[in-house]
This record gives structure tokens, C-alpha cells and sequence, in this order.
């Protein structure tokens, strides 16, 4: 059976094998497998926390451009409302 490569998650099957073949290096040498995952898991989570991070600043402008615009958008058309019924009152 050939790897799916159009898999959204194949470079991720590459990185966890190429982890566990560390793995059982550091095993046979007479390490821990800990200093292998470890490191791994403060990368992934920093890499994580990033993504959030970035993520919520994506949102939160987002949100404040649509608020902004929403808001020209009533002021606009009430500023279109009172100028006509100003001319209509002449």
C-alpha cells in the first residue's frame, strides 16, 4: 500500500515517522525517549500558540472592520434621511 499523498496530513505522518525512528535510537543507545519527545512537544506547542494567537488578532480585526463599517453604513444613510426630509420641509 503506497502513502496518500494528497492527505492534508502526510507531512505530518513523515515528521511522527521520522520521530519514531529517533526514538528507538535514542532507546538503543541506552536514552531516554524523553529528550526526544520532549523538545518535540515544546515546539509543537509554541507553534500552536502562535496559530491562536494569530488567529484571535485575525478575528478581533475583523470584527472591529465590520463594526466600522457598519456603523459609516448607519451614519451615511441617516445623514441621507435627514438631508432629504430637510428638503422636502422647504
Amino acid at each position: 500500500m503506497t502513502p496518500d499523498t494528497t492527505s492534508p496530513f502526510a507531512f505530518v505522518q513523515q515528521i511522527m515517522l521520522v520521530v519514531f525512528i529517533l526514538m528507538i535510537l535514542v532507546t538503543l543507545v541506552g536514552g531516554k525517549p524523553d529528550i526526544v519527545l520532549k523538545p518535540l512537544f515544546e515546539i509543537v506547542c509554541s507553534v500552536l500558540m502562535a496559530v491562536i494567537n494569530l488567529a484571535v488578532q485575525l478575528l478581533t480585526t475583523l470584527f472591529g472592520t465590520l463594526l466600522s463599517l457598519l456603523l459609516a453604513g448607519i451614519k451615511s444613510l441617516f445623514n441621507s434621511v435627514q438631508s432629504s426630509s430637510s428638503k422636502f420641509s422647504r
